[in-house]
């Protein structure tokens, strides 16, 4: 027998409805209004400290304060105070050259060097559209006179230095017993940011050194070319890649994972944007991912994409370094200056994060402490992390022909080119060239 429902209690049942209703939502804007009246609080107190800091400056320093210096000290301070490792403040010139690196051109003299054991200063990297490259410095040149003055081990940093931040520089250097004096002005241009070449075997070895904009393009130059010289399998080689942007690393993954979301980014508001593949130039061919200490962010991220998404890639090296946070540059409206701070976490398709423990390798192979110094000399002979990846791969040893794909996109022959450690100005990787 159905039972009819008074008037009078139906009322009561909405009315207390509707309270349950509003003072659920007198609590959350309480809440929220007590959030927010915290952070007001919290910026009166600071900008009531700073002024009373200001003043008392002011009043009693014998000089004059300079305005910009103070400014950009201050924006310092903030930045480190916020408590991201990975924070920086950018000046507007710094900003500028970091948004050029970021897209793969550089104000430079272009080339790297490393000291050997025996104290020779050499160069180790000669960037191909570089003014080094264009006074025909070569890798392997020995620096022998640096600005008038002979070269010895203890001037290796001053050397570096100088070769990042010079404008003008004026050497000599020693090839084959011969003596080339060459003055260099630095200039801009756009950086080679992967490398290849085939070993005996079928072996193709991909050398990502950055990842820039222009990385994704460069990568599908060299292994189409890698793949007409009849490649069968691969070796990709991130260690001392120091990440770059998210646009590239997701531009070069999307290229070579089959179709479907393989990754995911999440903001402070839990906010998750997702990363899908294309598979426009799918790795289907047995694969090594060579990674160390020293492979960070974005790096790591192409490393973890791919091993979990194909079964057919393996990693090889040592533990990375961890570095699990997107970074992106804020620019401040008043000065041109920017932020580069930590906006959003990395996980994988499993929804695992390698933020802080990094990504361990499914085969350790770790360089001895003389090798790890001398990173910048290992040859395909000497290498024990490439070994080990051939290993893998059930490659026969090495080494050979040398393959890289020219400006023109065609490939040629060419001297191998090894690259150091690069040198950071900004917070993350950037070219000591």
């Amino acid at each position: 027998m159905n039972k009819k429902v008074s008037l009078g209690v139906t009322v009561t049942l909405i009315l207390v409805s509707v309270a349950l209703t509003l003072s659920v939502t007198v609590v959350i804007a309480m809440r929220n209004f007590n959030s927010t009246f915290a952070k007001a609080n919290d910026l009166v107190t600071m900008h009531d400290h700073l002024a009373e800091l200001d003043r008392v400056a002011r009043q009693n320093y014998y000089l004059d304060v300079n305005g910009q210096v103070l400014r950009d000290s201050l924006a310092n301070g903030y930045v480190t105070g916020m408590g991201d490792s990975y924070a920086a403040y950018l000046t507007a010139a710094q900003y500028k050259t970091e948004t050029d690196r970021l897209a793969g051109s550089l104000m430079g003299i272009g080339l790297q060097v490393a000291l050997r054991t025996t104290g020779e200063v050499e160069i180790v990297s000669v960037q191909k559209s570089s003014p080094a490259a264009a006074t025909g410095l070569q890798k392997g040149d020995v620096i022998i006179s640096f600005d008038g003055a002979d070269v010895v081990s203890s001037r290796f940093e001053e050397i570096r230095s100088a070769l990042h931040n010079n404008p003008v520089i004026k050497m000599s250097v020693s090839r084959n017993g011969a003596t080339h004096v060459v003055e260099i002005s630095a200039g801009t241009y756009g950086v080679t940011s992967v490398e290849g070449r085939i070993l005996y075997g079928g072996v193709g070895v991909i050398k990502i050194k950055y990842f820039y904009n222009n990385t994704p393009e460069q990568f599908k130059s060299v292994f189409n070319s890698l793949e007409q010289q009849g490649a069968q399998s691969y070796v990709i080689d991130v260690r001392n890649n120091a990440g770059g942007t998210v646009e590239s690393v997701t531009g070069l993954c999307g290229m070579l994972l089959a179709k479907g979301v393989y990754a995911e980014s999440v903001d402070r508001n839990n906010i998750a944007t997702t990363y899908s593949a294309e598979g426009t130039l799918e790795l289907t061919k047995p694969t090594v991912i060579l990674v160390n200490g020293s492979t960070a962010g974005e790096a790591e991220l192409f490393a973890a994409v791919l091993k979990q998404y194909n079964n057919k890639v393996n990693i090889v090296g040592t533990t990375t370094a961890g570095k699990g946070m997107m970074q992106q540059l804020i620019p401040l409206n008043t000065d041109g200056s920017a932020i580069k701070m930590s906006v959003a976490k990395y996980y994988l398709q499993d929804k695992s994060t390698f933020d802080g423990v990094g990504i361990t390798p499914d085969i350790m192979s770790a360089l001895t402490p003389v090798q790890e110094n001398q990173f910048a000399f290992l040859t395909d002979d000497t290498d024990p992390q490439l070994a080990s990846a051939l290993t893998v791969l059930n490659a026969s040893p090495v080494t050979t022909e040398i393959t890289t794909a020219p400006d023109d996109g065609e490939a040629t022959t060419v001297p191998e080119v090894e690259t150091t450690d690069a040198t950071d100005t900004a917070g993350d990787e950037t070219a000591a060239e």
